[in-house]
């Protein structure tokens, strides 16, 4: 049996230092690139699993999609391969924290820091989708801050149940029997299980992170997983005014669109879903933003939406004094035809600790009890 430990070499190319972090998909070891003389991570597939041909296959995957999409706010890969029968990923070595633990630290974030974080996710999103990559597993543990210098980069991580675009894969991924995924995070179509699954499922996903970030909670939730898939696809869809009532307004209308469960109700790229939540974040706390953002909810989705792209151009007129007439071409803010695409968002350590080496594990929820916050 292969054994990892402290200076083996990988590949010729890899020497280990020290493992990150342990989970049931593998583990990630901290390395030296020999070549690059620069510290990276390594993931290997669990040796348990190695021999199985759906874990493998999983593991292959999402070194296929990481690697194709080579984009600022998706981890880069330096190399993957086989180590005496042991698939790996190396991969850049990122400092700060995962956003699901910034979250558990401040409890919430504002509306403002949350739109900054959104739109660089957005970025590798509408990425991953002009590549028909769908990742499938998006949540805060999968969203790496990593500081960069003075700043702060947003990069995706775990594309390990990604479907491709050759792939004819339908609903939840399962690995021997077991659920594996994240369900509070799941959209509609892909906790059905029947339907098919496109890049709109990822921006769903994306939705209830923002909805989780600016509220502190969880818009659906249970105490089973099929609680939690049945409130996703019928119960009530929540305001997030009702929770923080400085909510009320634009980001009701936002969210309301964002989360309808017919995909083609939502917005249709990563781009539109991200610009239109920047506009949102300029309107003043609770600055009313139309009768039917009032009333926004599962009932009147296409009313609120309306409601939420004139309140944001408002937004941005008053913030930039664009004249009324150019607003739309300022903005990029117009209303999303089906299958459009307008352009992407604007786009050290060890590894944060273990907080890079759990996202990048691919610690996911195989059978258990759902996450809960």
């Amino acid at each position: 049996m292969t054994r990892l430990d402290q200076d083996v070499l990988i590949a010729g190319r890899f020497r280990l230092t020290r493992e990150l972090g342990r989970g049931g998909m593998g583990s990630v070891w901290l390395a030296h690139h020999v070549a690059l003389d620069v510290p990276c991570a390594v993931k290997f597939i669990a040796e348990a699993s190695a021999s199985d041909a759906v874990f493998r296959n999983r593991f292959e995957r999402e070194a296929r999609a990481v690697a194709r999409l080579r984009h600022p706010n998706v981890v880069q890969v330096y190399d993957t391969g086989v180590w005496e029968d042991l698939p790996y990923i190396a991969m850049e070595l990122l400092e700060g924290e995962a956003l699901g633990e910034r979250m558990a630290r401040l409890g919430k974030l504002d509306l403002g820091a949350t739109a900054a974080i959104v739109t660089q996710v957005a970025a590798a999103l509408q990425r991953a989708a002009q590549l028909g990559i769908v990742h499938r597993d998006l949540k805060p543990e999968n969203i790496f801050l990593a500081r960069q210098g003075a700043g702060e980069t947003v990069k995706l991580l775990d594309f390990g149940i990604a479907k491709l675009h050759h792939e004819a894969d339908r609903g939840p991924v399962t690995v021997t029997g077991a659920f594996v995924g994240t369900p509070q995070y799941m959209s509609p179509e892909h906790a059905h299980g029947g339907k098919e699954i496109d890049p709109r499922s990822d921006l769903w996903s994306l939705a209830v992170v923002t909805y989780e970030c600016v509220t502190g909670r969880l818009p659906f939730d249970g105490t089973g997983l099929g609680e939690v898939l049945q409130a996703i696809m019928s119960a009530p869809i929540p305001v997030p005014s009702a929770i923080e009532p400085a909510l009320q307004g634009a980001f009701d209308g936002w969210w309301a669109r964002a989360a309808a469960r017919e995909p083609a109700e939502r917005f249709q790229t990563a781009a539109d879903l991200a610009a239109a939540l920047e506009l949102v974040a300029r309107v003043p706390a609770g600055a009313p933003a139309g009768g039917a953002v009032q009333r926004a909810g599962a009932d009147t989705v296409q009313a609120a939406a309306a409601d939420t792209v004139q309140a944001a151009a408002a937004a941005c007129h008053r913030a930039c004094g664009h004249a009324v007439r150019r607003r739309a071409r300022h903005c990029r803010f117009t209303q999303p035809q089906p299958g459009g695409d307008r352009g992407a968002g604007r786009g050290g350590g060890a590894a944060g600790g273990g907080s890079m080496a759990r996202a990048a594990r691919g610690d996911t929820v195989e059978g258990g009890p759902p996450r809960r916050r």
